[in-house]
C-alpha cells in the first residue's frame, strides 16, 4: 500500500496472493435449497451472512433461528444478516 520512491535502475514488481476461503450453508434437517455463495473470501474479509432463506423450510416444530458453525448448534452462532469477519 501506498507509494514507493521510483529507482533509477527500474522496478520489478511480483504478484503477492492471498488464501481464499469459501461460507457453505446446510440446511441441517431443513428440506429445500439451502443459500449458495460462490464468492472466495481473503481471511479477515468480512461477510454477510445469508438472510432467512425463503427456499427452506423448517423440520416439523422448528423455525429458522440464523445460523451455527456446529450442526448441533454448539458452535458460533451467526445471525440471518450477521457479519462474519
Amino acid at each position: 500500500t501506498g507509494t514507493i520512491p521510483m529507482p533509477s535502475g527500474g522496478l520489478t514488481l511480483y504478484a503477492k496472493w492471498v488464501d481464499t476461503y469459501t461460507v457453505a450453508y446446510n440446511p441441517n434437517g431443513g428440506t429445500g435449497t439451502a443459500p449458495t455463495d460462490d464468492t472466495r473470501y481473503a481471511s479477515g474479509q468480512t461477510v454477510t451472512a445469508a438472510a432467512a432463506p425463503a427456499g427452506l423450510t423448517a423440520p416439523t416444530d422448528k423455525k429458522f433461528d440464523g445460523w451455527n458453525t456446529q450442526a448441533d448448534g454448539s458452535g458460533t452462532d451467526v445471525a440471518a444478516g450477521g457479519t462474519i469477519k
